[in-house]
């Protein structure tokens, strides 16, 4: 006899009731700016940049990773929504780095069915932002439940699982910036989908893979989808040869890759304009030693392991280090202990029910049939650490060399944490066993010792920025030991109800708290985006003159962050983009008399800089500029607040001055008017533009010339590499989803013998 025979407590979570928990408990994070009309980023945090916006006092630290949902994402995300609302292609960004390509920076994410609706809907930006954070967390949650469910576990460890992930320091972190969890949210749907392709081949299960991959190869991030299709590699021929049942096995095999290769083939139109600019980016690198030392210190360090139970050990982003100071420090120690060290490129962490789950991994579980997703955490381990499987992929994938660190693999070490930990969950009431031994949880409370331990005798790490780390560090593990010890408690009560007493419901319930104690769910800022006040600049293009930009605070003598040109539609000559040519960051080091455009905190953005050269500037088809520090080659002739203003001499935009622009889109735009001269057009003229159809050749100077006579010429931009298939992806996802969705024998969950036991769930 397990526990007690009461049915109230011996009652498990019904399907749709652990579905529902999935969908909706990302609510905590995201309802509240939802109805009250915020977006994610710390727009507010740059107030001050921002001509005519009023300066509040700011509690929370500065994240400069979390700064980009502000700088970069809102605008991409703002053109790409407008262009599929008003019919258009997002092809083109005009309003910075004087014209950029939109589609071909990859992360904008031109063609992810659901912006594509989204756009087609009218939903506003913000509130847009916030939703698909919601969404793709719980996407995440589902198709971790879904592979977990295929591996074995019961709906409780699934259910513990999916929340492990869609709640996991990783996934919340990364929600600031939109492409990275628009991505990898459909990595454990790919590969639940792959599984059961295995399991129970048949066109709808392959169907389901098409349409998972081509979910994940459009949403926006390169690093990832590579990170996913690694997983899927890995995954699928360990999955062949060690899943019990293989019915129709050449079938499968043929169909995985039928599959893949239609999701790829669909998915060209937004990934092969990326890869065809790369070969003209600013990031273009060559794989060598000396970069491939830079690249592996960013990995994951030994210490950054601290939180692993519970991440409060490394501080949150957002908080201050020691609040009620004038010092307001972010509490994340680790960006002084490493260079470009942060909170979200660290967050290998999993938490304490997590950990504990993985504990309970028995001699009696099929590890054959646990090995593919073993063998993904395993790699994505090693790929975070910066080992040499991080090295073999560095030097031995073309462009592998470009990407960001190593450290974001641990995507799939916590994908395949929180799979095993749902697996190892007892599956049903009849599993648990009143004299179990709690060596499960005596494991947990060692890794908590060792975690206490190691915080409070942790010494030697030495500060980049000559700060004292001891300080820092003792006030994490201060504020983090009461929390941690109160997750402790809670996964006590779950891994009792479990283990000994089989109250599946309730053992879930004190393992969903012991993980929201410890998951730091509020870490992610959110504000409204901003609303410049400056001169109504129609066809004119300015630049906003700024020195640096700092890893610790916003920059005091900053205007206009990078990007927020674009937000407000004001035609920028600087910017901050993923991509952008090589002859565009030339463009801008001309302009700043020779010295580097871009801040040496990022590579990405490019400033105009008080050293700026006006003549090279007004030749950019600038007008006016903006600045708050003093421009000693320009005159002042006007100010708003303190604002500088100096209005500059030159052609603008389009020379001979009869023709003028009108209406501009992320197409391209009109110029009305004739000329018996050539035509130059400030815009950058990059590979792919026509006008009237023609083809503008390739010139020496940076410009669109054309040498069109009409009075209404149509100049459009069409990426290099763009297929013409736009609507591909969303047709064969919607096929996927309807399909699938259909009742089948062949899609239901594989059911043993003891849950056919079972009573009715309650």
């Amino acid at each position: 006899m397990t526990g007690t025979s009461n049915p109230l407590l011996r009652a498990t979570v019904p399907l749709w009731a652990a579905i529902l928990l999935i969908i909706l408990l990302p609510g905590i994070i995201f309802a509240p700016p939802l109805l009250s009309g915020k977006t994610i980023g710390p727009f507010d945090q740059m107030a001050s940049m921002i001509p005519g916006r009023e300066v509040s006092n700011q509690p929370r630290s500065w994240d400069i990773l979390q700064a980009d949902g502000a700088l970069q994402f809102y605008g991409w995300r703002d053109l790409v929504f407008e262009a599929h609302r008003t019919g258009k292609q997002p092809f083109w960004n005009p309003y910075q780095l004087a014209g950029t390509p939109l589609l071909a920076n990859s992360q904008s994410a031109g063609y992810y069915p659901i912006h594509i609706l989204i756009g087609k809907l009218g939903i506003p930006t913000g509130a847009a932002i916030v939703f698909l954070a919601w969404l793709h967390l719980s996407v995440a949650g589902l198709g971790l439940f879904a592979l977990a469910r295929r591996l074995g576990a019961g709906t409780e460890g699934a259910t513990l699982g999916a929340v492990g992930l869609a709640l996991s320091p990783f996934a919340l972190s990364w929600s600031a910036l939109a492409s990275v969890m628009t991505t990898c949210a459909w990595i454990p749907v790919l590969l639940a989908a792959q599984l059961a392709l295995i399991q129970r081949p048949s066109w709808r299960t392959a169907l389901a893979v098409s349409g998972s991959a081509v979910m994940l190869l459009t949403g926006g991030h390169l690093q990832f989808v590579f990170y996913g299709l690694f997983a899927w590699l890995i995954f699928t021929p360990i999955a062949f040869f060690t899943q019990s049942e293989k019915p129709k096995p050449i079938f499968s095999a043929l169909a995985s890759c039928l599959a893949i290769g239609i999701a790829g083939f669909a998915a060209l139109p937004q990934i092969n304009p990326a890869l065809e600019f790369s070969k003209q980016s600013h990031r273009q690198s060559v794989a060598s030693a000396q970069g491939y030392k830079a690249y592996q210190s960013s990995a994951i360090k030994p210490y950054e392991f601290l939180g692993l139970l519970a991440p409060g050990f490394m501080g949150a982003p957002g908080i201050p280090d020691n609040p009620g100071t004038n010092e307001n420090i972010p509490s994340t120690w680790n960006m002084y202990a490493k260079p470009g060290g942060n909170y979200a490129e660290s967050a290998i962490w999993l938490g304490v029910p997590i950990v504990m789950g993985i504990c309970m991994l028995r001699r009696r579980q099929n590890w054959r049939e646990l090995s593919p997703v073993i063998a993904v955490a395993l790699a994505g381990l090693l790929l975070a650490l910066g080992t040499p499987l991080a090295q073999l992929l560095y030097f031995g994938i073309p462009g592998f060399s470009a990407t960001g660190s190593p450290g974001r693999a641990a995507i799939i070490f916590v994908l395949g944490a929180c799979t095993l930990a749902a697996v190892a969950i007892p599956k049903t009431p009849s599993d648990s066993n009143p004299t179990e031994k709690a060596y499960a949880y005596f494991g947990l409370l060692g890794v908590a010792i060792l975690t206490i331990l190691a915080s409070t005798r942790l010494g030697g790490i030495e500060s980049w920025v000559g700060l004292d780390l001891n300080p820092i560090i003792a006030r994490r593990t201060t504020d983090t030991l009461p929390i941690l010890v109160a997750s402790l408690v809670f996964a006590a009560g779950a891994w009792f109800a479990w283990a000994k007493l089989g109250w599946h419901a309730l053992g879930l319930v004190a393992a969903l708290i012991a993980h929201l104690v410890v998951a730091q769910t509020q870490i992610l800022p959110f504000s409204n985006p901003p609303k410049p006040q400056l001169p109504d600049t129609p066809n004119q293009r300015v630049a906003f003159v700024n020195q640096k930009w700092d890893f610790f605070a916003p920059p005091e003598s900053g205007i206009m962050p990078p990007n927020f040109a674009t937000a407000a539609r004001v035609m920028d000559i600087g910017g901050y983009d993923s991509l952008m040519a090589l002859s565009t960051v030339e463009l801008l080091k001309s302009i700043n008399a020779g010295q580097d455009a871009a801040p040496p905190t990022n590579g990405n953005m490019m400033f105009v800089k008080p050293s700026l050269d006006p003549a090279a500037l007004s030749e950019a088809g600038v007008t006016r500029v903006y600045s708050k520090l003093g421009v000693d080659n320009l005159t002042q002739t006007d100010e708003i607040g303190d604002i500088r203003v100096y209005d500059l001499a030159g052609p603008g935009l389009v020379t001979p001055s009869t023709a003028q622009i009108k209406n501009i889109t992320t197409e391209g735009f009109q110029l009305s008017g004739t000329s018996n001269q050539d035509i130059i057009v400030r815009f950058r003229n990059i590979q792919g533009w026509t006008v009237n159809g023609v083809p503008i050749l390739p010139s020496e100077s940076p410009w669109i010339t054309s040498t069109a006579k009409s009075d209404l010429s149509t100049y459009n931009y069409t990426p290099p590499g763009y297929l013409p298939w736009p609507w591909l992806p969303s047709l064969l996802a919607l096929l996927a989803l309807i399909i699938t969705a259909i009742p089948n024998k062949t899609l239901e969950f594989p059911v043993d013998s003891a849950e056919e036991d079972q009573p009715e769930e309650v």
